[in-house]
């Protein structure tokens, strides 16, 4: 058996995880008089006359507190999204060594760390960013606006709420990402990116995937049939 999807923690924990990155971004956003340790004014990147050193230096850290929360759960073993592509390749190559064993554990997810390494000359799975992180401090910056003048657990709420949804990873093969790398995100349904005619991405079926991707996949139509 392969559990490409097992990880260290469950849904609780994640969502605890999802909400600290929330803070950490409210807090780098946050607009108000007598907050220590807290950067300029976010009010100034709002405006059509920001300081665009301190916008780059913004966009840097929500690209990095995006990475972050699209690896809550593994980068490898243990994210909940799979190629079909990349979730046979791995099978495949467990298979070819493990002389039955299951694959689960720490044991297989040191492999499948092993086996994503490039200069090791690995099989050629990565960690893609289903919505796109170069994408995602102008959504952050748009969804800010609207909640500037909220208070704290609104805030934390909405951008955990957009974490979940955008800062998500999928594990596909080197092919699949070089296909997809340039194809712009679309906020109302990040796995849109995927359904591209004539070269789709499909995704190893599951049961039921987290939400609110569960919906978000089978409405883009990307799941790959059951094989037998």
């Amino acid at each position: 058996m392969v559990n490409v999807y097992a990880c260290a923690f469950g849904e609780e924990e994640r969502n605890e995880d999802m909400r600290s990155i929330a803070t950490i971004l409210r807090l780098r956003l946050l607009v108000g008089e007598g907050v220590t340790n807290v950067p300029p004014p976010a009010i100034e990147l709002l405006t059509a006359n920001f300081d665009r050193r301190k916008w780059a230096e913004l966009s840097g850290l929500i690209c990095h507190l995006g990475w972050k929360a699209s690896e809550v759960g593994g980068k490898l073993v243990g994210c909940q999204f799979w190629s079909a592509a990349a979730y046979y390749r791995i099978k495949n190559a467990w298979e070819g060594v493990s002389h039955g064993r299951d694959a689960q554990g720490k044991q297989f997810a040191e492999f499948a760390q092993f086996l994503g390494r490039k200069d090791w000359g690995g099989i050629g799975i990565e960690h893609e960013h289903v919505h796109r992180l170069e994408d995602l401090p102008g959504l952050v910056q748009q969804t800010w606006v609207r909640l500037r003048n909220g208070d704290e657990w609104q805030q934390i709420g909405e951008l955990k709420r957009l974490l979940i949804r955008c800062a998500v990873g999928c594990v596909v093969t080197r092919e699949e990402h070089q296909r997809v790398h340039r194809i712009p995100s679309q906020e109302e349904n990040p796995w849109l990116r995927y359904a591209q005619p004539n070269t789709p991405i499909l995704l190893h079926p599951r049961d039921q995937w987290p939400e609110p991707h569960d919906e978000l996949i089978r409405g883009a139509g990307i799941v790959a049939r059951q094989q037998r």
